[in-house]
């Protein structure tokens, strides 16, 4: 409740509350891929990431300030501030028109303002690519944005699963990418838990493998989300049937 107190008096008392129309993803310029996700395991309450969530949220605001900060005079010249442009990317979503109120209205100065708001993005997506996180939030981010992964999408253009992958490259021992490129999974059965995440990060993990020497990896062969989305679901079935059979087997004292 603080935190929805403090984000409402940086970004406005209506802010948080009008949500009749929000900005889809892919036109919102305040939206970086794993903020949106971070934000809400930090304000969930009784979610065990809930601390180290909220303090990985804190530590982008605080490098998005610095980074912002010679830009603040541009800021205040628009009658906003470096903390209400950093808590706009830490806020889950605003509606139409909020996003329009914090634009200009002179056409020029309206231009000119959009086109900051891409490098705004840019510099936040930068942020969220060096910020550090634990791997259980890193693969609890990383499985919710396959899941919520829109159509067409590839694993490779999921931020925080490239974010996982880069984690669990650096932990690898030699000889673990030849194993893996051989197509042996063995290398990640300790490193990812969920077994629907860890066949994804298997999957771009080869594709990265395939890469030749010096060749760019962002050109890799990914597969699609779609795919992993519905392992990772059925993972999740075969799961809560295993829980459902072992509580009538308590029930009836088998």
């Amino acid at each position: 409740a603080g935190k929805a107190r403090e984000m409402g008096r940086l970004l406005g008392r209506d802010f948080l509350a009008d949500h009749s129309s929000s900005v889809s993803p892919e036109r919102d310029p305040y939206r970086v891929q794993g903020i949106a996700g971070l934000a809400a395991r930090a304000a969930e309450e009784g979610n065990p990431l809930v601390v180290e969530a909220d303090a990985a949220l804190g530590r982008f605001r605080a490098e998005l300030a610095r980074v912002l900060a010679p830009m603040e005079a541009r800021f205040e010249e628009a009658g906003s501030s470096i903390e209400e442009v950093a808590a706009r990317f830490t806020a889950p979503h605003r509606s139409e028109a909020q996003l329009e109120a914090s634009r200009p209205v002179d056409a020029q100065e309206r231009s000119d303002w959009l086109g900051l708001e891409r490098d705004l993005q840019a510099r936040a997506r930068d942020v969220f690519a060096g910020l550090h996180m634990d791997r259980d939030l890193l693969a609890d981010l990383a499985r919710q944005d396959i899941l919520d992964a829109g159509q067409g999408s590839r694993l490779a253009d999921i931020a925080t699963l490239d974010k996982l992958i880069s984690d669990v490259r650096q932990d690898l021992r030699d000889g673990d990418m030849d194993q893996l490129a051989a197509g042996r999974i063995d290398p990640l059965m300790d490193r990812i838990e969920d077994p629907g995440l860890r066949q994804a990060v298997f999957s771009e993990l080869k594709a990265i493998a395939a890469v030749d020497a010096g060749d760019d990896i962002t050109g890799r062969d990914s597969e699609p989300a779609a795919t992993y989305r519905t392992r990772i679901e059925a993972f999740e079935r075969a799961e809560e049937r295993g829980r459902d059979r072992d509580d009538t087997s308590g029930d009836y004292g088998l």
